[in-house]
């Protein structure tokens, strides 16, 4: 099978013999085409969960040297003639419960199985029987890439998971009791990925060990003007982040929550990620009638 060699972000065709080498012995035609560094490669959109949705341009450059660096950080990084081989001898695979118009998935998907020689499996599975299914079709290694909803319904529907490489989550903060929950039951270590889409994937921690985060190389996280940016490594420009740190050093820090993640019930005040987890911990929260006295009032809330 021809591998994509992306060189300094540019491809070029290589097969394990002859660069342009077919399987029958002829010379292929066909060539990947170089990509420069600058080549606007996507636009993508935030969620406007922090506000409108903003349009960020991504470079073809920036896009490689983040997911090589993701891809060394958990151990995938690509080798120059060879694909990532599990112990199994068969390439790893990656499943992904997020699709890749988002940009963790574009990312984690997508991206760092084209630029690490990595396989990926072509269904999004959303259901946990549907995912079982994917993981066990898999000969080799198989890596899950999911989020904290699909893995919650994952755990909670008891079933039986093939063994995993590791099991890669992020689009929302993952608390430690279901982190700790799903190493248990997966028989796997579970690492999360911070990012956001105005600057790409920034960093990583393994959750179990509460352990802060770790930026990719190259990448540093310094205050100024009463936030945080991000600058460094992939990222072509010093970038503003909506979240609010506590910095142990410019490479490692601790995610305390959004700059908008406050809610006003009557003068209290608390933020978003505190409440979550213990409503989650409720296995019924409230009756009907209670919800919808609820909805009403946090309508009411909104339009003061």
């Amino acid at each position: 099978m021809p591998l994509i060699d992306f060189h300094d972000a540019c491809p070029s065709f290589q097969s394990e013999a002859d660069p342009r080498a077919s399987h029958d012995g002829a010379t292929d035609p066909f060539e990947i085409p170089w990509i420069a560094t600058g080549q606007l490669a996507a636009r993508v959109f935030t969620s406007g969960s922090t506000g409108q949705p903003t349009a960020h341009d991504k470079r073809w450059g920036s896009l490689v040297r983040n997911v090589r660096a993701e891809a060394l950080r958990l151990g995938l990084a690509w080798r120059p003639g060879s694909v990532s081989i599990g112990p199994a001898g068969a390439p790893v695979t990656l499943v992904g419960t997020v699709p890749a118009q988002h940009m963790y998935g574009f990312e984690s998907t997508v991206l760092l199985a084209l630029h690490n020689g990595l396989a990926l499996h072509a269904s999004k599975p959303f259901f946990a029987a549907d995912i079982v299914t994917c993981l066990a079709s898999i000969e080799g290694d198989r890596v899950l890439v999911t989020t904290p909803f699909h893995l919650r319904h994952l755990l909670d529907n008891g079933v039986e998971v093939p063994p995993l490489r590791f099991v890669l989550s992020a689009t929302a903060p993952l608390d430690t009791a279901l982190a700790l929950r799903a190493e248990d039951q997966l028989r796997a270590p579970l690492y999360e990925i911070y990012g956001c889409t105005e600057a790409g994937q920034l960093a990583t921690r393994r959750t179990t060990g509460d352990e802060p985060w770790l930026t990719f190389d190259g990448v540093r996280i310094d205050e100024r003007n009463g936030g945080w940016n991000a600058s460094g490594g992939h990222i072509a420009e010093a970038t503003r982040l909506a979240d609010r740190l506590s910095l142990e050093s410019p490479e490692r820090f601790r995610l305390l929550g959004r700059d908008n993640d406050l809610v006003k019930p009557a003068v209290t005040f608390a933020t978003r990620r505190l409440i979550r987890p213990m409503l989650r911990s409720f296995s019924t929260c409230c009756t009907t009638s209670t919800t919808r006295r609820s909805a009403a009032y946090w309508n009411a809330c909104r339009r003061r």
